[in-house]
């Protein structure tokens, strides 16, 4: 009888060894757990922050192709109007190097 109490005794101290074991395991997934979900949110909320800043920057960048495309019609409307004082110059610049070309060959 006494190798049975002995026996029973040693029985429950390795029960009792094994359940403080489990529920220092059990405290270590929960506080991983919490960890875990703290991390998630802080994820969540930087990522709720960058689609933000996404949209403020497609929103700049929306301007800013409007003004270069009023920029390019601007330029093509100063390059058209150089094309045309040039073409309207023409005549003027060729009269002028007629008028010069003797006296250019007087120096070759």
């Amino acid at each position: 009888m006494l190798h049975c109490t002995v026996v029973l005794t040693m029985q429950l101290n390795a029960l009792g060894q094994r359940i403080s074991e489990v529920k220092y395991r059990d405290d270590e997934l929960n506080r991983s757990l919490e960890a875990n979900k703290l991390e998630t949110e802080a994820a969540v909320e930087m990522r709720a922050r960058i689609d933000k800043m996404i949209e403020a920057l497609q929103e700049l960048l929306h301007i800013s192709q409007q003004c270069l495309v009023k920029r390019s019609a601007d330029v093509y409307i100063l390059l058209t109007d150089i094309d045309y004082n040039i073409t309207e110059r023409l005549p003027l610049l060729h009269v002028s190097c007629n008028i010069l070309r003797p006296a250019y060959s007087c120096f070759q």
